[in-house]
């Protein structure tokens, strides 16, 4: 299974994550870590959108899945490791 082009490829703390092109309508983006970011700047310069700028959001949910820590915040798009 291959990247899309319409995918994001942001970097966070040293690591390399994917979301997809719609990332950019969410209000949170939860990583495989249970981390939560809150995007505040995108890049919309052609082509697939660029994550500019994100704050980290403190959550008590730190032994909660990453689908349920989701569902808790709402409108938010889980992210995937990249290679």
């Amino acid at each position: 299974m291959g990247v899309q082009v319409s995918d994001i490829h942001f970097s966070w703390a040293g690591r390399n994550y994917i979301v997809k092109a719609h990332a950019t309508g969410k209000e949170h983006i939860v990583l495989p870590n249970r981390k939560v970011l809150r995007p505040v700047g995108w890049l919309f310069d052609g082509g697939t959108p660029q994550l500019l700028k994100a704050d980290e959001v403190i959550h008590h949910l730190e032994h909660a899945s990453v689908g349920e820590i989701a569902e808790h915040f709402g409108n938010a798009i889980l992210a995937h490791e990249a290679d």
